[in-house]
């Protein structure tokens, strides 16, 4: 058995009862009208989307109807051309149009048609706009919520890739490109502009006789000494192995020099409880001179730190006062 053949059969008899469920349904439209199109009866459904019920009996469905829509019902209500289902639309007094799927239906009393909406009732758009819009906002909010967190993350990344691991300053790349960013500025305005170079004296000794352990906490030393002592706007990073530059916008030569002997004096007073033997540096303070290019800059920097070498460690000297920087050799390296 088909079905149709199925749903027939259990509905045979109950006409009535189904009579009755049409006659105070709100949600399927029923309405009764004669061959000419008035309607004479409508249910609870079809005076919500149509009239009041004392002003529905006084209208005919095409007044409901869209113009194109019109001529069709009117044949089907005539002939009873075409299929059973049909899709109409209805104007809604000037308003965007409703499609209903409907059918008709003969009976002694004219035709009956029988309709659901396959569109929001009007009725309920509002409520349903409201809850839309809340979940619009809520989605909203979380798209904000999921882009500040992406943010946050690009924001780690760069640091990362920015950052020595482990002392915690700019690595070689990002403090190269720091201090052409400053030198540019101080050409810009024009300001001062004064660098540090420091230096780990007989780092290697120290990490050789010590195990690596100690020379990973004397560069972490320096890094959180920098912190403490450089200014917000200061920048320090890994030159390379146990080499640091500092950068110092805005200081001359005089600033650079208190400013490193800064950093000598705490970094030789920090406790290091591996190492028995005393820790200390050694600084060169050089000052940008206009139209030089960056690797001069840090070359005298370095030349200076090669003189306070020279001079016995564990001090601080400015500018070059030696002919020029030999390569150290393993016995006197750092």
């Amino acid at each position: 058995m088909g079905a149709t053949s199925l749903l027939g059969a259990v509905l045979a008899g109950q006409t009535g009862e189904i009579a009755c469920w049409l006659s105070a349904a709100d949600s399927v439209v029923a309405l009764l009208m004669d061959g000419n199109g008035a309607i004479r009866w409508g249910n609870p459904a079809a005076a919500r989307l149509f009239a009041p019920v004392a002003d529905l009996r006084a209208g005919s469905i095409y007044d409901h109807v869209t113009a194109s829509g019109a001529d069709c019902l009117r044949q089907r209500i005539t002939d009873g051309s075409g299929p059973a289902r049909f899709l109409l639309n209805l104007t809604m007094d000037g308003a965007n149009p409703i499609t209903v799927e409907a059918c008709l239906l003969r009976c002694d009393e004219g035709v009956a048609l029988l309709g659901g909406l396959e569109q929001r009732d009007a009725q309920r758009l509002p409520s349903e706009l409201y809850a839309m819009n809340n979940e619009l906002a809520a989605l909203t909010r979380e798209l904000a919520r999921t882009n500040a967190q992406l943010k946050r993350a690009q924001r780690q990344l760069e640091q990362v890739a920015r950052t020595d691991g482990l002392t915690g300053v700019l690595n070689r790349r990002a403090l190269d490109e720091v201090l052409a960013l400053e030198i540019a500025r101080a050409e810009r305005q024009p300001q001062v502009l004064t660098i540090v170079m420091c230096d780990i004296d007989h780092f290697k000794r120290l990490n050789d006789r010590y195990g690596h352990q100690t020379g990973d906490q004397l560069l972490a030393l320096m890094g959180g000494l920098c912190g403490e002592v450089l200014r917000p706007y200061d920048a320090v990073g890994r030159y390379g192995g146990d080499e640091f530059v500092v950068v110092l916008p805005g200081s001359d030569c005089a600033d650079g020099i208190s400013i490193a002997e800064r950093l000598r004096s705490g970094f030789e007073s920090a406790p290091l409880g591996s190492a028995a033997e005393p820790h200390t540096l050694s600084l060169g303070v050089a000052s940008w001179t206009s139209g030089e290019r960056p690797e001069n800059f840090v070359a005298r920097a370095d030349q200076a730190l090669y003189c306070a070498k020279l001079a016995g460690r564990n001090r601080v000297e400015v500018q070059p006062k030696c002919a020029g920087r030999p390569t150290f050799g393993a016995d006197n390296a750092g």
